[in-house]
Parts: C-alpha cells; structure tokens; sequence
C-alpha cells in the first residue's frame, strides 16, 4: 500500500493567491498482481496567469476575449472591466473559442467545433443548427455569414439572417483561403488540380466567378485594403493587389514578415530591427517609433481597427494588451483575468530544487523538495523561456534577452556570450545541450551553457520543434514541417537528415540510448509510438498511444498527454496501464517531468502542481509484481517451462529494452527459445481482464 501524505502548500507573494488544499480520497486501484495504491498523487502548488486565445473588436466599442479553460469575458470600457459571458457553452470544454462580432452586435463563438450565437444584451448563448464541424467563420459588413466546410468537398454556407439558417453551396474546387467583406467584395483562392492556384469571386448569394487569376504561390493569408483593394502576398513575386473586381492593377516589392491592415489602411509588420508601418499599400515602409523587438510576432491573434491595436499575446506577462498610438506604447490588461497557466516545469541536476514560470506572474516559482515550499523569485524580467544547465545554473530568457542565476535564482546578472548578446532564440535539452541564435551567429553548447562555439546549420532555429542529444554525443533537431531529423555526430560541424514517409510529432531520446517518435498516421502506415534501437535506422511500431513527456526509470515507461492521462508501462510502450488516483479530473496536464528525489512531478493546467507520494522505485515496482506473481520458469534445452496458477491467455517475450521476440495468444505452457540468442529476457503473462504478469529469465 502507498499512503498519500498531504502537502500544505506556503501563502505565497501578492502576485500570487492563497493555494487550495487537497484531501486524502481514499481508493484504490489495481495496478498488477496483488500490487494496490492508494493517492499515489498529491497538489503542492497552483498559481496565477492569463492566457487569451482570441479577441474580437465591435464596431460600438465592446471587446471580447477567450481565456482558454476560462471562458469568454466581455468589455465596453476598452478592456479595463468585464463580464464572464459563457453560459449556454461547453463548459468541459478546452476554451479555445474563436470570436466574431456581427455588425449588429451579436457575438458569435466556434467551441469544439460547435457555433455558438450570442445576441446584444443576451446573457445566454444559443447553439447553431449545422450539419458539420466549424473551424472558422467570417462576417460581412452587411451582416452576410459565410461558413467554409472542410469535411464535405467544396462546400460553402452562408447566412443572411445572423446565423438562424444557412444555405448549403458546392462547387468543383478545393477552397484554400477566402476573404469576405461585405458589398460582394468577397474573394476566394482555390484550386482544381492542387499544383496552381486561382483566384475567384463570390456574390453574396453564392455565385461563383470565372478564374480571375492564376497564381503559382501564396503565404496562405489575404488582406482586403479599406480602399477596396486585394493584397496577396505571394512571396518573391511581391504583394500583388487586385482591385473590387478581381482585377491585377500592381505589384509591389515583397516584406518577408506578415502584414496587417488597419481600418484606416494603413499596414504594420514587425522585423527585427523594429515595427514598421505603410501608408501606400506597401510600396515603402517607415519605424511606428517602437523599439520593442519583434512586438507583432509574440502574439496568438491580432486586431487593428484605425489607431487601435489589440493582442492576445503569449507574452508571459502581458497577456491581453492594447496600444493607440500605432504600437508605440501599450496598456496590459492582464490584471483583469485570474486564470492560472503554468508554462514551464524544471528540476535541478545536483540541488533539491524544482522551478516554474507561469503567465501573469513576473516572478518565477522555486519549489524546495525537502521541505516541501514554493517561493517567489523576483526577476529581472517577466520571462517566457527557462532553461537549467547541468551545474544546474538557471537561464531565464524573454524575447532577445537573457539573465543568468549561480544561485538558484536568488541574484541575477545579464548573460552573453560575446558582444554579439541580442538571442534570437534559445534551445537546451536535459540541461546539457544548449544551441541559441543571436543576431549574426548561431552557437552551440554541449557542456550546459558554460562553453561556446559557433555553428552553421542547415536549418532556421525558429522551425527547431524538438532538440536532443543522444548518450552517444549525438544532436538531433527535428524542424517544422516534420519529416526530417537532422542529425550530427560532432555537435553541429557537420549535419545529416534523415527523411520519413511521416509526419513527426515527437522524437524523445531516452536513457538507454533508444529513440521513441511519434508519428502521424498516412495511408501506409499508423500513427502513435514507434521506436528506434538502432539510431534511426529501422524504426519500429510500438502502440498507437500519443504522449506529451516520456520518461524512462528502471526499464518502466512513464508518460503523460494532453487528454488527461497518466500511463506506465511494463513492455517499453506495448501496453500501458493507467495511474491516476489522486489526480484532478477533466483537467489538461502540461509537464511531467523526473525530479532530483526521484519523484515525478506534473504540472496541471488552471490548478497545481502534483507529485507522487513516494519515489519511482516504490510506485511500481517490478520485482514485487514479479516475487507475488508466483511465476516459476524453468529452460530444459530450447523450450522454456512456465508454471503458474494464474490463467492466462496471451504470453510474449521481450528483449531487455522491449523489443517484442515472441508472442503467443494461446494457453501454452512451454514456449520453443531455440531461435532467442544467449542473454537476458522478459516473459509477460496475460490474463482475461488484460493484466500483465512480469518475470525476467536468463538463456545461457
């Protein structure tokens, strides 16, 4: 039996709240033979942030926001005082609700793929009657609805009528991006033979153009101009604008960044060397006066409408901000939502210390393992990125720069390499390897961050989606889009790729040198987990499982995912068992994580921190399953005898690192092992209910 200890956690600063206390619910669950565990997970923490997901600007001057698992909050005082708006909704639902304003002032929301309506001075949301799943929603300036279908080919929908009832439209093309305005000023870009691109017109009552222009390349977004002009940034060949008619009047010389129109029209990008803003549709550019690097690319949706600028931004401690001055100055609106969100989860190599960066607090968190307390740590910025080399010196990073601690974060002082110091981006893997990008170079680090050298590369290190490095010395980047790995074998000299048929998810190297991937399914193969012992050169299917962090402890699997889950396996990843008692429900987890005391961590998101009551080793351990299991073997010659009381209905046989060698799904006692070198093996057990049964045995 594991006893659940209850940790209390400390009132903590007052930028944080006073965390919530959790009981003791007592329960067991059956895990293996004659192995119980009682609340084998405890909360030690749960702070504060804010994470906007989208925001929408009425022509009146209300605002609204999606806080994701928050809800939906409405402002008519440009931000500064809400109203949560969110019955009728999904409630259990993830709060990913993407926003519109009609001109009348209904506010419509997609949840779940779901149209909700909700009409001026309503406090309740209706839901719309659709036959398909939603993504997206557009709103003319006369009112007209039009929805894009993506599940049923070529379909189009529109509503004259606010969303009450729609008209179902189906043509002979692959609808790729669309803009409608209103006034039958409504343009799409669709393709018939998915290698060229056309552009057509739409009336408003669904009618369909002959192909206006054909186009070999776009950046897959449109831009309908105040002054009733098209812009279609279309890469090296330029921006090219179209008239109301669908008519190519110019092109203009091509900004490699993405651009926004305000009402006025006026257009802004954001680069490197500051914020721009055009007032001659693009032909030249001139500096907003902000300094602020790269304020347009740290967002996760953007309106502008004439001066105004609004951002729901992913920056840690902005959140929700404003500006009226075209981006030189900005208004937070942060402290008006209390919505937690914990972004990062780390833990010292060699200290008993584990820390958290969580949006809305411009501190970070410091958890003491031994006595069982989170503090705030005050920063010198509000960081975003957070990193702990192997001499377990904590980096803390936010947009272009970067802080260092000696002490676990008690003093600060600016980090460069060389003079060359504004980072781009930052990168590190179990706290050992580090690569970051300044402005002209790009460095490497395979020693924590203490030693540097200059690299090149063959890829961009904003496309980096994952970054490890092999016990064997080893890097391996994967990049967006993700079918190719890049490797190198003398930490960033030289590189190799390796391409698959898949897309990538993931690729985790754990420590015993094997490689897990996951893989998206295609037509010629399935998606989930699949392994490699081999440094990419086979790659083998091991379940259809998905997983956020994989963790390897004494031949045991530990995952979690984004469906609320938390697995172990005994096969290396074949089958999992669940293990959740003690754990929130309909809850999404963001970080599990190892910690120094050998103790699993998971950060929950808008509640806690968990950890385990007892260390790894004693929440599953495999010899006890195998001592209670009352399995003998004994190997006479090449055929291997089980005795057993236990009845079982399928046996395999793994290697040491799980690799499937045997399996039988039948009731046989003696398995033949004369094709099974000499080395060590395991034999699992299954009974009807699916419970596996572990034993190791050694082929001389």
């Amino acid at each position: 039996m594991i006893l659940l200890k209850l940790i209390k956690p400390k009132k903590l600063s007052a930028r944080s709240v006073i965390l919530r206390n959790f009981f003791t619910i007592l329960g067991t669950i059956f895990l293996t033979s004659r192995v119980f565990a009682q609340d084998i997970w405890t909360s030690t923490q749960g702070p504060l942030g804010c994470v906007p997901f989208d925001i929408a600007l009425d022509k009146n001057g209300k605002w609204a926001v999606s806080l994701q698992n928050d809800g939906i909050y409405l402002s008519s005082d440009k931000g500064f005082s809400w109203q949560r708006k969110s019955k009728g909704l999904n409630t259990e639902a993830y709060f990913e609700a993407t926003l519109k304003f009609g001109p009348d002032g209904t506010l419509y929301a997609i949840q779940n793929e779901k149209l909700y309506i909700l009409k001026p001075n309503f406090d309740e949301w209706e839901k719309a009657n659709l036959p398909m799943a939603i993504e997206n929603i557009t709103i003319t300036s006369n009112g007209i609805i039009f929805i894009v279908d993506d599940n049923v080919l070529f379909g189009l929908y529109i509503s004259t009528d606010n969303g009450q009832t729609f008209t179902h439209y189906s043509y002979k093309v692959y609808i790729e991006k669309y803009i409608f305005n209103g006034e039958n000023n409504n343009f799409i870009i669709a393709h018939t033979d998915k290698s060229t691109y056309n552009l057509f017109k739409i009336t408003d009552d669904g009618i369909i153009s002959k192909e206006l222009y054909k186009l070999n390349y776009f950046e897959n977004y449109l831009i309908w101009h105040p002054s009733k002009k098209l812009l279609i940034p279309s890469g090296s060949n330029g921006i090219l604008v179209f008239d109301e008619f669908g008519q190519h009047e110019d092109t203009n010389p091509y900004i490699q960044h993405q651009i926004f129109s305000n009402q006025n029209g006026n257009l802004f990008i954001s680069t490197p060397h500051g914020d721009y803003i055009s007032e001659n549709l693009g032909k030249s550019w001139k500096p907003t006066g902000n300094s602020n690097y790269n304020r347009f690319n740290f967002f996760s949706k953007i309106h502008l409408d004439h001066d105004l600028i609004v951002i729901a931004s992913n920056d840690a401690d902005e959140g929700f901000i404003s500006s009226q001055d075209h981006g030189r100055s900005w208004i937070s609106h942060l402290q008006n939502f209390n919505t937690p969100h914990i972004v990062n989860l780390l833990t010292c190599q060699n200290s008993p210390y584990l820390f958290s960066i969580v949006r809305g607090n411009p501190n970070i968190l410091r958890y003491n393992i031994i006595q069982g307390l989170w503090t705030d740590i005050k920063c010198p910025i509000s960081a975003n990125e957070m990193f702990i080399n192997s001499k377990d010196q904590l980096y803390i990073k936010k947009h272009s720069t970067v802080y260092k601690s000696n002490d676990f974060g008690n003093n600060w002082s600016k980090f460069s390499i060389n003079d060359d110091s504004t980072f781009l981006s930052m990168y590190s893997d179990n706290k050992e390897l580090f690569i970051t990008q300044s402005e002209f170079h790009t460095y490497i680090s395979n020693n924590g961050g203490i030693d540097w050298r200059t690299i090149k590369t063959p890829f961009g290190l904003n496309d980096i989606i994952n970054f490890k490095s092999h016990p064997n010395g080893s890097v391996y980047v994967l990049t967006f889009p993700g079918k190719i790995i890049y490797t190198s074998d003398d930490y960033g000299k030289n590189w190799d790729s390796i391409r698959l048929n898949q897309d990538i998810l993931s690729i985790d190297i754990l420590e015993d040198g094997s490689i897990y991937l996951q893989l998206i399914p295609n037509q010629n193969m399935s998606g989930g987990i699949y392994h490699s012992l081999d440094l990419l050169n086979t790659i083998d299917f091991v379940s259809g499982e998905h997983y956020l962090d994989l963790i390897l402890k004494n031949q045991v699997l530990y995952k979690s995912d984004s469906r609320n889950n938390f697995k172990f396996s005994l096969d290396l990843g074949k089958t999992w068992n669940s293990l959740q008692s003690g754990l929130p429900n309909n809850k999404l987890f963001t970080k599990l994580i190892l910690g120094h005391d050998d103790h699993l961590y998971l950060s929950v998101f808008q509640d806690a921190v968990y950890k385990t009551t007892n260390p790894v080793n004693l929440l599953i351990n495999s010899n006890d399953i195998e001592k209670n299991s009352s399995i003998n073997l004994s190997l006479l010659g090449d055929d291997l005898h089980i005795e057993t009381d236990i009845i079982f209905q399928e046996v395999s046989i793994y290697s040491i690192i799980g690799e499937p060698l045997i399996n039988q799904s039948n009731y046989h006692k003696t398995i033949n092992v004369a094709n099974l070198p000499t080395g060590c093996y395991i034999l699992v057990l299954r009974d009807k209910k699916n419970i596996p049964y572990s034993k190791k045995f050694l082929k001389m």
